[in-house]
């Protein structure tokens, strides 16, 4: 039901889709507002089997589905404000639209804590103004931009239009990703009034030869190698430990935590002594070979070695999982689309850059009030 013209943008091109892929709960429209209707109603009980899902499910977008569903969800008295959008040329509509309704939604319902934060929220929206003013160049007084000068100026990004070459495009879809990463990053640390502490910069990807083949190591799997390592020095005083060795005390920790077992009770189910990691050894290179997290895995494989299971979901922040989505899904896309890995990791070995150009705008503008690339 999400139009595909939300996705549209330059800064903000297929946002929505690349935070659905970040955040990684749902599996379909449809499935996403099922999860969305049980928060709502306070509702655990609602089913994909109730008739407005069904009809989202295999119908096409139209008004009585749409005025249906904000009825069933009670949109307006529960949800959050957003942009007025009778005051928008529609044809202008993109991701901006929702980036900026978000925004308002957050300085209306009191998410500014503190002056950097409401310093960052007014940051966006100027991001927002520049995208709707290109939209509007391009769709609705048909003039031509220089579009290959703008994403040059804001992105930092060498792409020629109407007709980028494949690395162009590689160079493109990196650059946004990185620079929307570093935005949210930002955003994270001034919301949050933390300190700078970018765990992406440490989850780069790296090509590697094996056996005279050009391998990707994605985000996923290092960070994967990171945790591993941490854990060898922080648990056994070493460099490194086997994977063997980390599944095992995964699987040791799970089965020692009693809310985790009261509500799985499978996880109770393994010999101290000698575990089976053959479950867990495949989960695990599902995951370094590009799969995706959930928060729930995270609470579960990861960090239940640190926290207890039933601490664990308030104290994971959006950083420990989704920002890694983001680049290994874009990274994996790349992969698809005959992008050499050595290529990639030279493409997202720029990401400190992202974050020293994001900053420096975010402390120019938190002086002057004016957004300059």
């Amino acid at each position: 039901m999400i139009h595909e013209q939300f996705n549209l943008g330059f800064i903000f091109n297929q946002l929505p889709n690349l935070l659905s892929k970040g955040i990684n709960c749902f599996t379909s429209e449809s499935d996403l507002f099922v999860k969305l209707a049980r928060v709502c109603k306070q509702d655990p009980s609602i089913t994909h089997d109730q008739s407005i899902f069904r009809k989202i499910r295999n119908s096409e977008v139209d008004h009585e589905i749409t005025n249906e569903l904000s009825k069933f969800l009670n949109f307006d008295e529960k949800m959050l404000p957003t942009t007025p959008i009778e005051e928008i040329d529609l044809k202008t509509l993109g991701a901006w639209f929702l980036v900026d309704s978000m925004i308002n939604g957050y300085k209306l319902n009191g998410y500014c804590k503190n002056e950097v934060a409401s310093k960052y929220l007014d940051f966006i929206h100027a991001h927002c103004e520049v995208e709707r003013a290109i939209i509007e160049e391009l769709t609705v007084y048909k003039q031509m931009p220089q579009i290959d000068s703008y994403l040059e100026r804001w992105l930092v990004a060498k792409i020629t239009f109407p007709e980028p070459s494949v690395d162009e495009l590689a160079s493109y879809v990196s650059s946004l990703t990185m620079y929307v990463c570093a935005l949210i990053e930002l955003g994270l640390e001034a919301l949050n009034e933390s300190d700078v502490n970018s765990i992406l910069k440490k989850v780069l990807p790296r090509h590697e030869i094996k056996k005279q083949e050009h391998l990707l190591i994605p985000s996923s799997e290092v960070l994967l190698e990171n945790t591993k390592a941490a854990w060898a020095k922080d648990k056994y005083g070493k460099e490194k430990i086997s994977w063997e060795q980390f599944y095992r005390d995964i699987l040791t920790a799970q089965a020692r935590d009693e809310t985790l077992i009261n509500k799985h009770p499978k996880y109770a189910e393994i010999d101290f002594i000698n575990p089976d990691t053959n479950a867990i050894k495949k989960r695990f290179q599902r995951w370094r070979a590009g799969d995706l997290f959930t928060i729930e895995d995270f609470r579960v494989y990861l960090a239940i070695l640190r926290l207890p299971y039933k601490d664990a979901k308030q104290h994971l922040g959006l950083e420990s999982y989704f920002l890694v989505n983001i680049f290994t899904y874009v990274q994996s896309d790349l992969i698809k689309n005959g992008i050499h890995p050595r290529d990639i990791e030279d493409l997202f070995s720029r990401y400190p850059e992202y974050k020293d150009i994001v900053n420096s705008r975010f402390n120019e503008f938190k002086l002057s009030g004016v957004l300059t690339p």
